[in-house]
């Protein structure tokens, strides 16, 4: 597998970002949540002041990074 990070700088809003490629841009993306199909992505959020969730779709084979304010 290829492998390529994703950040989230997540922003209150409902903006939802699908990661479909590899590419290796690690700019933060806008965003409250990530979900990829694709194995060898990372994902990850820059929070401040919420709680980090990722989840595990096994019905789709779907990682879903989200994040939860307190």
């Amino acid at each position: 597998y290829e492998f390529a990070l994703k950040i989230t700088q997540q922003v209150h809003s409902n903006v939802v970002v699908e990661v479909n490629n590899y590419d290796l841009d690690t700019t933060a993306i806008q965003a409250d949540a990530m979900v990829t199909k694709l194995p060898g992505i990372l994902l990850g959020v820059q929070t401040a002041d919420c709680m980090p969730i990722l989840l595990y779709d096994w019905k789709n084979k779907m990682v879903k990074q989200l994040a939860q304010r307190l």
